[in-house]
């Protein structure tokens, strides 16, 4: 079966109009497609975030290095929380810090963010944990990171 090239333009056509038609005229339907078809993630980190050394003491500065992509200028949400891994029967133990609301700009970068260790933390191994919360078209979306473990003596 051959189809001509003129009869293969018109069916891109329309169905192009179509597609347009769809998302012009359903009231709902653009939302619709954010929040359940769309999986793109508009904030994403490349990898771990990293720390700056592996051996901290309580009270101490630690940095958390993000190399993140944006496809856009959003207002942000971050959530953290310091994960201990001093259990011995396996559970995890965390310890959540307030909300910080921000920007992140358009395009790519690392970018370093400092971070307070609790001053009567206990000696052993943790690492960070969090999520950035943004909106894109009305779609609240969230992006998960974590960092590199290190150890607090």
């Amino acid at each position: 079966m051959t189809i001509s090239l003129s009869v293969l333009t018109s069916k891109i056509v329309w169905a192009t109009a179509g597609f347009l038609f769809f998302f012009n005229a359903v009231p709902g339907a653009i939302r619709f497609y954010y929040e359940y078809i769309d999986q793109t993630n508009y904030v994403s980190f490349k990898g771990v975030v990293k720390t700056e050394k592996t051996l901290y003491e309580p009270c101490e500065k630690v940095f958390l290095a993000f190399e993140r992509k944006s496809q856009g200028n959003f207002k942000v949400d971050s959530d953290k929380a310091l994960v201990s891994l001093n259990t011995d029967n396996g559970d995890i133990t965390k310890r959540f810090f307030p909300t910080v609301a921000g920007v992140i700009s358009e395009g790519e970068a690392t970018v370093k963010v400092p971070v307070d260790l609790p001053c009567g933390i206990e000696a052993g191994l943790y690492y960070w944990e969090g999520a950035f919360h943004y909106t894109y078209r009305d779609v609240k979306k969230i992006t998960y990171w974590k960092s590199s473990q290190f150890n607090v003596k």
